[in-house]
């Protein structure tokens, strides 16, 4: 697979980990926005792929879900990905 199609995949198994988390936690892009200091517009373009987000980015997300940040990228956070 070349890396851009590879990357497109990766930046969608985060963006479902992330919505999977924030559904988990009864959040809603409200909220986990108002939670982690983010933009709604920011986290809905993350969980759909579009947007790439920074270390920082991540970092916020996390702490807006009460989760460590490696959470959000282990693999049984991306199981539930496995159709990508």
């Amino acid at each position: 697979m070349p890396q851009r199609d590879e990357d497109a995949v990766l930046k969608k198994m985060l963006g479902a980990a992330i919505r999977s988390a924030r559904n988990a936690k009864g959040l809603t892009l409200e909220s986990l926005a108002e939670r982690s200091g983010l933009h709604r517009t920011t986290i809905q373009k993350i969980e759909s792929g579009e947007r790439d987000p920074r270390a920082m980015t991540l970092m916020s997300l996390a702490k807006g879900l009460g989760v460590e940040p490696g959470a959000l990228m282990n693999k049984g956070a991306w199981d539930h990905c496995s159709n990508f």
